[in-house]
């Protein structure tokens, strides 16, 4: 995937050999990067295009910005909604006949135990079986306690709902050290994950990373 903006000659290119490095100095334009990017995964126009194979591709569909590492939440509600949808196909498909028999015991169970109450009770004989799944709080486990880790599981959660997305996460330098950032690679490299992190401030460059640079002046040093 390839990143680029109209006031700048870079072209940020993004592949899973690799993860890119933005260092972007001057404060105004750190934030309007990280607000433009945030803008378009919503659906809103912005200025920088992202593209993959010479063709324009969305935002909304093909990128995750990542801010927020305390606390590192992996059960985000959109991918969780994938999740459920993903698993009752699964339940109406190859699993239709149990599908069935479960809805219907549930029905039985729900008219025996409405003559506890003197009122008249209604209930949808075929509930949806997504319900079950939010009834047993059907989740992702949080594999470790590593901010490390709970990026990794969240990264690998969303390859796996959603295809290939471009990771976008800003100012990770500031809760990794090098090591849990180098381990940190080797999981992306093996699992073939794109990502892009955003630096307010340049810091020690690692093995497998590539670095482009806008300065204070918005120089441009890649």
């Amino acid at each position: 995937m390839i990143l680029a903006h109209p006031d700048l000659k870079m072209i940020i290119e993004n592949n899973e050999f690799s993860v890119s490095i933005l260092v972007i100095e001057n404060e105004i334009f750190f934030c309007n990067t990280v607000q433009d990017i945030y803008a378009q995964i919503n659906g809103s126009d912005g200025k920088y295009v992202l593209s993959d194979n010479n063709e324009t591709i969305s935002w909304s569909k093909n990128a995750e910005l990542i801010t927020q590492y305390v606390p590192f939440e992996i059960n985000k509600k959109n991918l969780l909604t994938k999740l459920y949808s993903k698993l009752k196909t699964e339940a109406l498909k190859e699993n239709y006949a149990e599908t069935c028999e479960l809805s219907g015991k549930i029905s039985e169970y729900i008219l025996k135990i409405s003559h506890a109450v003197d009122a008249e009770i209604v209930f949808d004989e075929n509930p949806d079986i997504s319900g079950l799944f939010k009834l047993a709080n059907v989740r992702f486990e949080e594999m470790g306690e590593s901010i490390a880790e709970k990026m990794i599981s969240y990264m690998l959660n969303v390859k796996e709902l959603e295809g290939d997305k471009l990771f976008i996460a800003v100012d990770l330098k500031s809760y990794l050290d090098k090591e849990k950032l180098t381990e940190m690679y080797k999981t992306v490299f093996l699992h073939k994950l794109h990502l892009l992190l955003i630096e307010s401030t340049d810091k020690e460059t690692l093995k497998g990373e590539k670095k482009y640079i806008i300065d204070k002046d918005l120089c441009e040093i890649y």
